[in-house]
């Protein structure tokens, strides 16, 4: 059953906000893998699980969608997308474009609360490797990400992340097996190059964060799929 408090106001807010928090839930089940990829998703199940009518759980499906996580075909619904190596590859393609402009941009645009922040997530990420905790790992990892992407100010790439951003946390969460394997060393380098407001190097750094992963992630994705 979803937690919901209904705020006492307009009603067209109270549907948003049922909306946002169906779609967590159903994100934080996808990219934990206790809905499984290929899983059905049917709207009357969903909202008996969650306690909610299907209007808005109609609406979290959209979104899901939207974002890549699901496919909804007539008359068969919403089902978890299976990622596959193709899928894999087109991702590390934006991924290697768009983060390469969110480093860019986050050196140019960056402050002394900008570096907080940054210095911040950067501890929690290895807060969350010394843990050993894979689900603290991938949601670290994910946020170190979010915050330099929210230190570009840029509207238009945020929106242009949004569809790559959550692939990609679900795709640390498929491939744990990285571990940190110098990722903590790798946004330390980064973080130093956005506090210095080196654009050029930044760019550098999260091109090669970013290839740096392709292949060990292409490998163990092929590894789940043959088995």
């Amino acid at each position: 059953m979803l937690d919901i408090h209904h705020p006492e106001g307009d009603d067209e807010l109270t549907e948003d906000l049922l909306v946002d928090r169906i779609y967590a839930d159903l994100v934080e089940r996808i990219v934990s893998g206790s809905i499984a990829p290929g899983e059905r998703l049917r709207e009357t199940h969903v909202a008996d699980m969650l306690d909610v009518s299907r209007v808005p759980v109609r609406e979290a499906l959209r979104r899901l969608e939207f974002d890549g996580l699901v496919e909804i075909r007539p008359r068969r619904g919403a089902t978890v997308r299976q990622l596959t190596i193709a899928d894999v590859e087109e991702l590390f393609d934006v991924r290697e474009a768009l983060e390469v402009l969110v480093a860019r941009l986050a050196a140019r645009h960056i402050d002394e609360h900008g570096i907080a922040q940054l210095e911040e997530a950067l501890a929690r990420s290895g807060e969350a490797h010394r843990s050993g905790d894979e689900r603290r790992v991938a949601a670290a990892t994910s946020q170190f990400h979010e915050v330099m992407l929210e230190l570009t100010g840029s509207s238009l790439l945020k929106a242009l992340m949004r569809v790559v951003s959550g692939r990609v946390h679900w795709l640390f969460r498929l491939t744990t097996f990285r571990g940190d394997h110098g990722h903590g060393a790798e946004h330390e380098a980064m973080l130093d190059a956005i506090r210095n407001g080196d654009e050029e190097i930044a760019a550098a750094l999260a091109y090669a964060h970013v290839a740096r992963g392709r292949r060990p992630t292409l490998e163990a994705l092929a590894s789940m799929l043959d088995g």
